[in-house]
């Protein structure tokens, strides 16, 4: 909830999100989504960039698709 509270502020903004190698497997109503994450933000006026190993898995419920957790692994900078 804490980082929702920070997007919702304002003091954490993304100007820029790019996603790559994204794979994505369903097993049932589930799927596990993993993809290369680059993305440039702001966190109260200060700019810093990431690049992130991301995975998401999602259940599908009444034909939606949801997204239950995100699990973020931050890469070291080359």
């Amino acid at each position: 909830m804490r980082f929702l509270q920070v997007i919702k502020s304002g003091a954490l903004s993304h100007e820029a999100m790019n996603s790559e190698d994204i794979r994505i497997r369903v097993y049932g109503n589930t799927a596990v989504m993993t993809a290369l994450t680059s993305s440039r933000a702001k966190y109260m006026n200060n700019e810093f960039t990431t690049r992130e190993r991301t995975t998401d898995v999602f259940v599908k419920r009444d034909r939606k698709w949801l997204c239950v957790i995100t699990h973020l692994t931050t890469l070291a900078k080359k």
